[in-house]
């Protein structure tokens, strides 16, 4: 079954396995609802960069990227111009041959816990309404939705909810062991 996860920051050589992982996700996607959601195979550039900026995070077990998720601490496109009161959760995925050992629920307390010491209050993120399972999932980790959004073109509009929770959450900050002094670094300046 593999050992318990260890969270922490992604690196440059975490990139292809993050990768995969995520095109692994974008398969699944499609496969089960008959639609592309994150593009096929998903692009490198995107993941090089998010490790770039301090913005990927992975979890490991037996020395294995089982799950990964980038954090940031602004999102415009999505929740507009906000006070800093939030981290915001983009990417989240686990190996398909991992789930159903709680990981999606770990990586949300760990990114919580990153939230809540860098002096945040809520973790937030989008996803499409139309994921109901995912939806459920978020519910079930606390995350209520706070608002909704519609983007793309005219004909490829999509229907996003805004979801949040409280990163004191399950006591979260406590428990995942987050080093304070790793939190809240993008391109190297605390925000």
């Amino acid at each position: 079954m593999g050992s318990d996860p260890q969270g922490r920051p992604g690196r440059d050589e975490d990139v292809g396995a993050v990768v995969e992982l995520l095109t692994e996700a974008a398969q699944l996607v499609r496969a089960r609802e008959g639609r592309l959601g994150w593009p096929i195979p998903f692009p490198v550039e995107e993941v090089q960069a998010a490790a770039a900026r301090g913005e990927l995070r992975v979890l490991e077990s037996d020395a294995r990227v089982v799950a990964s998720y980038f954090l940031v601490w602004e999102d415009p496109r999505f929740w507009g111009p906000q006070p800093p009161i939030a981290g915001y959760l983009h990417k989240l995925a686990v190996r398909a041959d991992q789930r159903g050992r709680g990981l999606g629920a770990a990586a949300l307390d760990r990114a919580s816990a990153e939230v809540a010491v860098a002096g945040r209050s809520f973790l937030r993120l989008d996803c499409l309404a139309s994921q109901g399972r995912l939806v459920e999932f978020y519910r079930r980790e606390g995350f209520e939705p706070v608002g909704e959004i519609d983007l793309g073109a005219a004909t490829d509009r999509r229907h996003f909810l805004l979801m949040e929770r409280s990163v004191g959450h399950r006591d979260s900050a406590r428990a995942s062991g987050v080093d304070p002094k790793s939190v809240g670094r993008v391109g190297g300046a605390k925000r």
